[in-house]
């Protein structure tokens, strides 16, 4: 009996493991498919940064946030016909997987606020150290 809770313990951990892990460069080349919301930014999960309205920071659904390893990642944006970066800032606990949730600012370089959401947005994370401005 010990046995067969030692191995669920242990099958268990690596999932949970292999789930948590940080994106690696090929995933972060992908192009992703959800659709995007927005809210009103402040002090999000990275931390340190009030980001306050006029900011195009973006929080990413808990299964792309990989327990912040994609803080400070700029990501591509296009919806549309508009296109915009935001930088990832927080963590959006009820998106789904590729569902987005962006500052004020940043959704209105693609809509208008009142709009509310957005569908077939493509959105892809930048290489490390791409700056936009």
């Amino acid at each position: 009996m010990f046995r067969i809770i030692a191995i669920t313990f242990v099958l268990i951990a690596s999932i949970l493991s292999v789930l948590a892990a940080p994106a690696t460069e090929l995933e972060k080349r992908k192009t992703y498919n959800g659709k995007a919301t927005w809210y009103v930014a402040g002090l999000g999960a990275c931390g340190d940064w009030d980001d306050g309205k006029s900011n195009n920071v973006v929080a990413l659904s808990r299964l792309r946030w990989f327990s912040g390893a994609n803080c400070q990642q700029w990501v591509s944006i296009e919806a549309n016909g508009q296109s915009t970066y935001a930088l990832v800032r927080d963590e959006c606990e009820g998106c789904e997987v590729d569902h987005i949730d962006l500052s004020e600012a940043a959704f209105q370089a693609l809509a208008d606020l009142e709009v509310g959401e957005l569908n077939n947005v493509k959105w892809h994370f930048m290489p490390r150290g791409f700056e936009p401005w």
